[in-house]
């Protein structure tokens, strides 16, 4: 008898110890990480002067081109070695992640521009200041634009050099934050993600609302959420993903760290 009790529990016994053994193996097992690395390009003279810019070709500040020295700085020291890299087609995107390569000795990689990480086309509040937009228009409107996932700004007629792309498609004069994420989401899963899949470390510099759509995605954040994500000029950020793509890590460089 005493035999028989004590086969019982050890039988027990095992099969808890064998059962919790391979659950703790489903949940410690690595996966593979994916890294990608978000940059928001330095201070723009109009981001200084607090004008709406959009789809407007404005350049860096020397603040801005310090800011992105520094990036450039933060991911060489710790220890980042991009395999290929993606801007805007706007120069202050273009200008920020050319001077943090230079400023990481970076051999050089394949670099992709596109106009679907543009910012966010902001139609007749581009080139106006936030102060003057909002006693033409009420704070109360602007504040929608601005803010409210399905609103756009009243358009403007389309007359920058950015009037014609692929197939004949045209450029926006006005988008509300669901438009872009229409515009960027296809281009992150169809171009960038690939890329992130298949190689080391990636790196995207573009702007505050087209990285906002990003980071929405990558987090799974509503879209009330996203004109609160908060993405400083010239902060570089870490993200390690999942086989899904989708946030398992992040992690915000600055100097302070």
């Amino acid at each position: 008898m005493i035999q028989k009790c004590f086969f019982i529990i050890f039988f027990l016994a095992f099969n808890i110890n064998f059962a919790y053994s391979i659950s703790c193996k489903k949940i410690f097992q690595k996966e593979p990480l994916n890294t990608v690395v978000l940059v928001r390009h330095g201070q723009s003279v109009w981001n200084e002067q607090r004008v709406f810019t959009g789809w407007e070709d404005i350049d860096l500040t020397q603040k801005g081109v310090k800011e992105a020295c520094r990036a450039g700085v933060l991911l060489k020291n710790k220890g980042f070695v991009f395999n290929c890299a993606f801007a805007s087609e706007l120069k202050r995107s273009m200008q920020t992640l050319q001077i943090v390569l230079d400023e990481m000795s970076h051999k050089e990689i394949p670099i992709t521009t596109d106009w679907r990480i543009n910012e966010r086309h902001l139609g007749i509040l581009q080139g106006l200041g936030i102060k003057e937009s909002e006693k033409i228009f009420g704070k109360e409107l602007v504040t929608s634009w601005r803010k409210d996932f399905l609103e756009a700004p009243l358009k403007i007629k389309s007359d920058s050099d950015f009037n014609s792309y692929e197939n004949n498609r045209q450029a926006p004069n006005s988008e509300s934050f669901e438009n872009l994420q229409n515009r960027v989401l296809p281009f992150w899963k169809s171009v960038i993600w690939p890329e992130i899949k298949k190689q080391d470390n990636i790196i995207v510099s573009s702007h505050l609302n087209t990285l906002r759509v990003i980071i929405k995605h990558l987090e799974r954040k509503s879209n009330e959420d996203i004109s609160s994500i908060e993405v400083p000029t010239g902060v570089p950020i870490v993200y390690r993903l999942n086989s899904e793509g989708f946030m398992i890590a992040k992690e915000i460089l600055s100097s302070e760290n």
